[in-house]
């Protein structure tokens, strides 16, 4: 079955099931040292918002998602915490290029979205992030050659394509998240 990615995330009503959701505080406390106030940020794929508490110092957050299902819930995750939004939905199937400007955003985020990046897709994403963003924070799973129980989930080796793509590593950690083979690394240019 081919993976049309606008329609396997539109048809689904929870994208952050329980592992999920038992695993959002880590990934904040991971982060928000990252995450100072009041800068411009994108989240790249945000789902439901989840992540929404690390932008709790923010006055304002742009989110570029590829499902239209879960906009109102993030919109009204965002209006309870008081944070102005701006919401960017994908209408054609690619997640590759976006509408903005060469580093429009000090930060560009994308948790637990890279590794539903088609292979054949996975290296522009990460180019396309890091042309946007002047420093890009990534959480994905990270088993090099693991296969994941989904269909649409995807494994590769984050360290060679940023190497790849002449871009440069700044932080990586594999330990923050010793249940679960994950990493949460950043890159810019």
């Amino acid at each position: 079955m081919e993976y049309n990615k606008i329609k396997y995330w539109n048809s689904r009503n929870d994208p952050n099931n329980d592992f999920c959701r038992s695993i959002t505080q880590n990934h904040i406390k991971a982060v928000k040292p990252f995450i100072t106030k009041n800068i411009n940020i994108l989240e790249y794929g945000p789902g439901i918002g989840r992540m929404i508490e690390l932008y709790k110092d923010q006055s304002h957050i742009n989110f570029f998602d590829i499902s239209s299902n879960y906009k109102e819930r993030l919109k009204q995750k965002c209006h309870n915490q008081d944070l102005k939004i701006q919401q960017y939905i994908i209408q054609k199937d690619s997640t590759i290029k976006t509408p903005f400007k060469d580093n429009e955003f000090d930060i560009v985020c994308a948790f637990e979205v890279l590794l539903h990046c088609p292979e054949e897709e996975i290296e522009e994403v990460i180019k396309e992030l890091s042309r946007i963003g002047k420093k890009v924070i990534i959480i994905t799973w990270y088993k090099n050659g693991e296969t994941l129980k989904s269909g649409y989930c995807f494994t590769r080796n984050y360290k060679n394509l940023i190497k790849k793509n002449n871009l440069k590593l700044t932080h990586w950690d594999e330990d923050s998240f010793k249940s679960i083979p994950q990493t949460f690394f950043i890159y810019n240019k």
